[in-house]
């Protein structure tokens, strides 16, 4: 994972945040009454935030204690818990969760299925009787599909001929 990816996501993004889109939680971690842009904002960090919605509460998860511990958020170290532990009164244990990062979609869609069992079949193949033959993709989707299977090493475009390329 990249270090972009980690600094958009996770406790070191919900930290910024506390900095500057979103108030930060009261002592017990809690934050009454989200705005729609605060929740915005908590989810872009990668943890789940309910809409706005009056009278819910988002709590705050634990957050490592080397990223709290000298800074104004001391309070939600998750060092604390493990010493003093849950009591009544005090931080709930249901917290928000950390939802994972997304996979990037490796998957093809039909227009690119499509294509590329034609060219398959053929091994080689003219663009103009490919598109001939996909007569109801319009040029721009055709030509966006065959630019996508290019990037993704699937076939090859040569002087005029498509070529399909073995995985």
């Amino acid at each position: 994972m990249s270090d972009s990816i980690k600094k958009r996501h996770g406790p070191e993004a919900l930290i910024e945040a506390f900095r500057g889109l979103v108030r930060p939680p009261d002592g017990l971690g809690e934050i009454h009454n989200l705005s729609r842009s605060e929740a915005r904002a908590i989810r872009a960090c990668g943890y789940k935030a309910p809409a706005a919605c009056y009278g819910r509460v988002w709590r705050c998860p634990e957050l490592p204690d080397e990223l709290v511990r000298w800074t104004e958020f001391f309070y939600l170290s998750d060092v604390l818990s493990r010493v003093y532990g849950y009591r009544p009164g005090e931080w709930h244990p249901k917290r928000a969760a950390l939802l994972p990062i997304p996979a990037p979609r490796e998957d093809q869609g039909k227009p690119e299925k499509r294509l590329l069992a034609s060219v398959h079949k053929a091994h080689r193949v003219r663009k103009c009787e490919l598109q001939r033959k996909h007569w109801r993709l319009s040029a721009a989707i055709f030509n966006h599909t065959l630019k996508l299977l290019v990037e993704r090493s699937r076939v090859n475009v040569a002087g005029g001929w498509v070529y399909f390329v073995n995985p």
